[in-house]
Protein backbone atom coordinates (compact mmCIF):
# COMPACT_ATOMS: atom_id res chain seq x y z
CA UNK A 1 0.00 0.00 0.00
CA UNK A 2 1.21 3.21 -1.16
CA UNK A 3 1.09 6.40 1.09
CA UNK A 4 -1.15 8.05 -1.47
CA UNK A 5 -3.72 5.44 -0.77
CA UNK A 6 -4.05 5.52 2.54
CA UNK A 7 -4.40 9.01 2.50
CA UNK A 8 -7.05 8.31 -0.16
CA UNK A 9 -8.85 6.00 1.98
CA UNK A 10 -8.62 8.18 5.18
CA UNK A 11 -9.93 11.32 3.03
CA UNK A 12 -12.95 8.62 1.92
CA UNK A 13 -13.58 8.03 5.62
CA UNK A 14 -13.96 11.62 6.27
CA UNK A 15 -16.47 12.19 3.09
CA UNK A 16 -18.73 9.05 4.27
CA UNK A 17 -19.10 10.58 8.23
CA UNK A 18 -20.08 14.02 6.45
CA UNK A 19 -22.28 12.40 4.54
CA UNK A 20 -23.52 10.10 7.48
CA UNK A 21 -24.14 13.47 9.77
CA UNK A 22 -26.70 14.62 7.22
CA UNK A 23 -28.48 12.06 6.00
CA UNK A 24 -28.60 11.04 10.06
CA UNK A 25 -30.60 14.49 10.10
CA UNK A 26 -33.19 13.60 7.41
CA UNK A 27 -36.21 14.34 9.69
CA UNK A 28 -38.94 11.20 9.68
CA UNK A 29 -41.59 11.48 7.79
CA UNK A 30 -39.30 13.08 5.25
CA UNK A 31 -37.38 10.98 3.69
CA UNK A 32 -38.80 10.78 0.70
CA UNK A 33 -38.44 14.53 0.22
CA UNK A 34 -37.51 16.67 -3.00
CA UNK A 35 -37.61 19.87 -4.20
CA UNK A 36 -39.28 18.58 -7.78
CA UNK A 37 -41.58 16.06 -8.72
CA UNK A 38 -38.68 14.78 -11.31
CA UNK A 39 -35.57 15.20 -8.62
CA UNK A 40 -34.37 12.31 -6.14
CA UNK A 41 -35.62 12.43 -2.76
CA UNK A 42 -33.15 12.25 0.07
CA UNK A 43 -33.68 8.27 -0.08
CA UNK A 44 -33.07 7.93 -3.51
CA UNK A 45 -29.72 9.74 -2.99
CA UNK A 46 -29.10 7.47 -0.31
CA UNK A 47 -29.78 4.78 -2.69
CA UNK A 48 -28.10 5.94 -5.34
CA UNK A 49 -24.93 6.33 -3.51
CA UNK A 50 -24.79 2.46 -2.06
CA UNK A 51 -25.40 1.63 -5.32
CA UNK A 52 -22.16 3.39 -6.65
CA UNK A 53 -19.86 2.12 -3.68
CA UNK A 54 -20.58 -1.32 -4.76
CA UNK A 55 -20.08 -0.14 -8.81
CA UNK A 56 -16.58 1.11 -7.43
CA UNK A 57 -16.14 -2.23 -5.70
CA UNK A 58 -16.83 -4.35 -8.80
CA UNK A 59 -14.50 -2.66 -11.25
CA UNK A 60 -11.58 -5.06 -10.46
CA UNK A 61 -13.31 -7.70 -12.16
CA UNK A 62 -15.40 -6.23 -14.68
CA UNK A 63 -12.53 -2.98 -15.84
CA UNK A 64 -15.63 -1.50 -16.94
CA UNK A 65 -17.92 1.15 -14.76
CA UNK A 66 -21.23 -0.15 -15.75
CA UNK A 67 -24.30 2.74 -16.03
CA UNK A 68 -25.23 4.13 -12.38
CA UNK A 69 -27.46 7.03 -12.91
CA UNK A 70 -29.59 8.22 -9.95
CA UNK A 71 -33.23 8.35 -11.08
CA UNK A 72 -36.08 9.80 -9.13
CA UNK A 73 -38.11 7.44 -7.40
CA UNK A 74 -35.41 4.49 -7.09
CA UNK A 75 -36.83 4.68 -3.23
CA UNK A 76 -40.07 4.46 -1.91
CA UNK A 77 -39.76 4.45 2.40
CA UNK A 78 -42.53 3.54 3.90
CA UNK A 79 -41.43 4.21 6.98
CA UNK A 80 -38.65 5.25 9.29
CA UNK A 81 -37.27 1.77 9.61
CA UNK A 82 -36.59 0.87 5.87
CA UNK A 83 -35.01 4.40 6.14
CA UNK A 84 -32.37 3.25 9.02
CA UNK A 85 -31.92 -0.44 7.30
CA UNK A 86 -30.22 1.81 4.12
CA UNK A 87 -28.35 3.94 6.50
CA UNK A 88 -26.90 0.74 8.34
CA UNK A 89 -26.07 -0.48 4.68
CA UNK A 90 -24.06 3.07 3.81
CA UNK A 91 -22.42 3.25 7.00
CA UNK A 92 -20.86 -0.25 6.21
CA UNK A 93 -19.64 0.16 2.92
CA UNK A 94 -17.39 2.94 4.51
CA UNK A 95 -15.38 0.58 5.62
CA UNK A 96 -15.41 -1.94 2.99
CA UNK A 97 -14.97 1.10 0.42
CA UNK A 98 -11.52 2.06 2.95
CA UNK A 99 -10.33 -1.55 2.47
CA UNK A 100 -11.30 -1.69 -1.15
CA UNK A 101 -8.60 1.54 -1.45
CA UNK A 102 -5.90 0.49 0.75
CA UNK A 103 -6.21 -2.76 -0.48
CA UNK A 104 -5.20 -1.75 -3.98
CA UNK A 105 -1.92 -2.95 -5.15
CA UNK A 106 0.61 -1.27 -7.88
CA UNK A 107 -0.09 -3.41 -10.71
CA UNK A 108 -4.39 -3.31 -10.71
CA UNK A 109 -3.30 0.80 -10.30
CA UNK A 110 -1.99 0.35 -14.24
CA UNK A 111 -5.04 -0.79 -15.52
CA UNK A 112 -7.30 1.12 -17.39
CA UNK A 113 -11.03 1.16 -16.34
CA UNK A 114 -13.59 2.32 -19.15
CA UNK A 115 -17.17 3.81 -18.77
CA UNK A 116 -19.24 5.64 -21.48
CA UNK A 117 -19.44 8.71 -19.53
CA UNK A 118 -21.53 12.25 -20.67
CA UNK A 119 -20.89 12.47 -25.05
CA UNK A 120 -18.26 9.03 -24.96
CA UNK A 121 -16.23 6.59 -23.97
CA UNK A 122 -13.77 7.18 -20.96
CA UNK A 123 -10.75 5.62 -20.18
CA UNK A 124 -8.61 6.21 -17.18
CA UNK A 125 -6.24 4.69 -14.74
CA UNK A 126 -8.19 2.45 -11.69
CA UNK A 127 -6.23 5.10 -9.28
CA UNK A 128 -8.33 7.51 -11.12
CA UNK A 129 -11.57 6.09 -10.44
CA UNK A 130 -11.34 6.74 -6.85
CA UNK A 131 -11.00 10.20 -6.49
CA UNK A 132 -14.13 10.36 -9.22
CA UNK A 133 -16.30 8.46 -6.94
CA UNK A 134 -15.78 10.76 -4.17
CA UNK A 135 -16.46 13.59 -5.83
CA UNK A 136 -19.86 11.74 -6.46
CA UNK A 137 -20.81 11.52 -3.24
CA UNK A 138 -19.55 15.24 -2.30
CA UNK A 139 -21.71 16.30 -5.02
CA UNK A 140 -24.69 14.47 -4.02
CA UNK A 141 -23.90 15.59 -0.15
CA UNK A 142 -24.46 19.29 -1.56
CA UNK A 143 -27.66 18.21 -3.49
CA UNK A 144 -28.54 16.65 1.03
CA UNK A 145 -27.66 20.14 2.20
CA UNK A 146 -29.61 21.99 0.09
CA UNK A 147 -32.53 19.65 0.57
CA UNK A 148 -32.09 19.81 4.44
CA UNK A 149 -31.87 23.86 4.13
CA UNK A 150 -34.77 23.86 2.24
CA UNK A 151 -36.23 21.85 5.23
CA UNK A 152 -35.18 24.52 8.17
CA UNK A 153 -32.28 21.99 9.26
Amino acid sequence: MTAELEHLALFSDKIRDSSLKRFEQVPEGQENFRLLPDAMSMADLLVHLIQSDKVLFSILKTKHIPENRGQPHMAKINGRAEYDLLLHEFRQLKGMRHQFIVGLSEKPLQMNITNKRMSGLTTMSLLEWPYGFLDHEIHHRGQLALYLSHLSI
